[in-house]
């Protein structure tokens, strides 16, 4: 079990022993290098940067911009609307197709007020 540090965060995990060290390093460290790597970050331009997203317990051996909890990550209602195939503009036109993630008109509504559509729109088109 990771320790943590005094915000609570997991600090890393070391082995005393030179082996013990070696193999996990070997097995968490030098595969989240590996991972990366494989996203061949210099094909890519300024405008279309590689996004890598580590999901994992162990401390990443390289500088990442931003650290979150997974609650963070998960999609929300927009998201699941998107990878539907549908992104409708108005709460209206969410309410019908999506039934099971509105349960009333107004919920769609409060949504959309709080920026979803917009912003979701903005962001795909």
């Amino acid at each position: 079990m990771p320790l943590l540090d005094r915000k609570g965060l997991p600090c890393a995990r070391r082995y005393e022993n030179e082996l013990a060290e070696a193999v996990r390093r070997v097995i968490t460290e030098a595969e989240l290098i590996q991972a990366v790597g494989r996203g061949r970050a210099v094909a890519r331009s300024g405008s279309r940067p590689l996004q890598v997203f580590l999901i994992c317990h162990d401390v990443a051996p390289m500088v990442v911009d931003e650290v979150c909890e997974f609650v963070g990550l998960e999609p929300g209602k927009g998201q699941e609307m998107l990878d539907r195939g549908f992104l409708p503009a108005t709460p209206a036109h969410a309410v019908r197709p999506y039934p099971d993630l509105w349960e009333t008109l107004e919920a769609a509504r409060s949504a959309y007020r709080r920026g979803l559509g917009h912003l979701l729109m903005k962001k795909y088109l």
